[in-house]
């Protein structure tokens, strides 16, 4: 399953049987975080500054923090 996390174009790529868990840094509004699903996958609107992933209890590495 791919996630697409909007504002930052980055794509995260969960194998079957994963866990991915997101987290928001910074919240930028009072909405609520969303998900929603799509054709492929998910797309996440996380309404925070910055925010955090971690892939079956590790760090993942996302691109536009490099």
């Amino acid at each position: 399953m791919v996630v697409r996390i909007e504002m930052w174009c980055d794509e995260i790529r969960v194998p079957v049987g994963s866990v991915l868990v997101l987290t928001c840094q910074s919240p930028t509004t009072l909405h609520p975080a969303t998900i929603e699903r799509t054709a492929d996958g998910l797309v996440f609107w996380p309404e925070c500054a910055s925010y955090a992933a971690e892939l079956d209890g590790h760090p993942y590495p996302l691109p536009s923090q490099a």
